[in-house]
């Protein structure tokens, strides 16, 4: 996962997570929908011949589910490994990424440099990085 992924997800990932809970809710209408159609086509024993693009267009949306799904165990996993970060590294990218602040006010309250700024930045998004990749790796192995 690359560092701009990380940042953007600290910084918005409310609305991140409104965005895949209001696609969830179109999807989960138009399956709906989709499946009533597939009803009439059953009845109407159209099934051979639009039943199958229902059924196929159903099986997309599905896909969709699922990827929505994991872009959400995606940001979820980086802010759980933000959580994690220990003191001086938490507080230091919360005021950048989720508070929003500058750099310069962040050295100048914290009374740090800017070289350690960038060193402690580093190492946090290495952290949250290589809990992402062991936690995509466990995904992936658990699933059938």
């Amino acid at each position: 996962m690359q560092e701009r992924t990380i940042t953007d997800i600290l910084k918005n990932k409310k609305q991140m997570i409104q965005n895949i809970a209001e696609k969830r809710r179109h999807i989960y209408e138009d399956l709906k929908f989709l499946d009533e159609q597939l009803s009439s086509a059953n009845e109407k024993e159209e099934k051979e011949t639009y039943g199958y693009l229902i059924e196929r267009q159903i099986s997309r949306m599905q896909n969709t589910l699922r990827g929505l799904k994991l872009e959400e165990c995606r940001i979820l996993l980086v802010w759980e490994s933000f959580y994690q970060l220990d003191h001086a590294m938490f507080e230091l990218m919360n005021r950048l990424y989720v508070k929003k602040e500058t750099w310069y006010t962040v050295e100048s309250e914290l009374h740090v440099s800017h070289e350690y700024v960038k060193a402690k930045r580093k190492e946090a998004l290495g952290i949250i990085r290589e809990a992402m990749e062991q936690g995509e790796d466990q995904y992936h192995s658990e699933r059938p």
